[in-house]
């Protein structure tokens, strides 16, 4: 007899508790990116006020970003038993800790531990992956594109938003006080917007293999090709992605932006990031998801070349 396995209801789920779902994690992804995204900032004053390298600087970031990639699938598994109101509200809570301990940090090895590794983690549990993961628990796939669409939609508005905030705070504050406030920012909002915000899925029904959900659990998965083709796509293309992202704005300081305007520009980049998961979301529900992925994966080949062709 087969295995059985977990599938979601929809039927038993409302629109207004399926929207809330969406909205609330919109919400947490404009304060998380804010925050995420503005890394860039710190770098800067990283190298040019306290001296380091930067290698040092960039470092920081990069192995937050290792824990986050190593701790994602793990996290997973943590939403698919705990819930997200528990585990989405203990990441929040962990990013917070790290951020206040980074406004004490004095070197970049104290802020490898701080921001890199506690931050990190922090960052690992309310990632992308697991909020996508949690709205595909509560809204159907005719859905599901637009859905997520909203809600990363989310990351671009804080980009738009927070980048230029954060700059202000930073060129008054100094960037220790610019730390202490993302902590307080997440521990009074996005912790408390997370744990009550959300919903526990409680339309979960048991399904045997050859019902509705015939996937055969993890296993069955790890032995399909086209998950390894994503998980190289992935690695290849958004790994060099946050790459660039941590260093734009320090480029566009050295070719001679002021710190105000290279921000902005950021930001706006954050607004047309808004746009394209709008835009994207809508297309994959109406054309499908691998039409979807391969035009997005062009349209990001296109803009390597561009980097190229404009170096010229």
């Amino acid at each position: 007899m087969a295995a059985p396995s977990i599938a979601p209801a929809y039927d038993q789920i409302t629109p207004r508790v399926m929207w809330q779902v969406v909205i609330v994690s919109a919400l947490a992804q404009f304060m998380i990116f804010g925050i995420r995204l503005s890394y860039q900032l710190f770098q800067s004053q990283f190298v040019n006020v306290e001296g380091w390298s930067s290698q040092e600087s960039a470092g920081i970031y990069s192995l937050s970003m290792l824990v986050f990639g190593i701790l994602a699938t793990p996290s997973g598994i943590l939403l698919d038993r705990f819930g997200p109101r528990i585990v989405f509200s203990v990441g929040a809570t962990l990013l917070a800790v790290g951020l206040f301990l980074s406004s004490y940090a004095s070197t970049a090895a104290e802020l490898r531990i701080t921001y890199g590794l506690i931050g990190g983690a922090g960052l690992s549990v309310i990632g992308l992956g697991p909020i996508a993961g949690n709205i595909a628990t509560f809204v159907p796939p005719r859905l599901r594109g637009r859905a997520i669409g909203v809600a990363f939609a989310g990351t671009g508005v804080g980009t738009l938003v927070f980048i230029p905030f954060y700059t202000w705070i930073m060129a008054a504050f100094g960037w220790r006080n610019t730390f202490l406030f993302q902590a307080v920012l997440s521990l009074a909002l996005i912790v408390p917007l997370l744990a009550f915000g959300l919903k526990n899925p409680t339309h979960i029904e048991k399904t045997t293999a050859t019902g509705s959900n015939p996937t055969g659990g993890a296993g069955a998965l790890l032995r399909i090709p086209l998950f390894w083709v994503l998980i190289v796509v992935s690695l290849t293309a958004l790994g060099p992605l946050r790459a660039l992202t941590v260093h734009q704005l320090a480029y566009l300081e050295e070719i001679g932006f002021q710190r105000t305007t290279a921000a902005g520009y950021v930001g706006l980049a954050g607004l047309m990031t808004f746009g394209a998961y709008l835009m994207w979301g809508w297309f994959s529900d109406r054309f499908g998801r691998a039409m979807a992925f391969t035009l997005g994966a062009i349209a990001l080949g296109g803009a390597v070349l561009l980097l190229f062709v404009l170096r010229q």
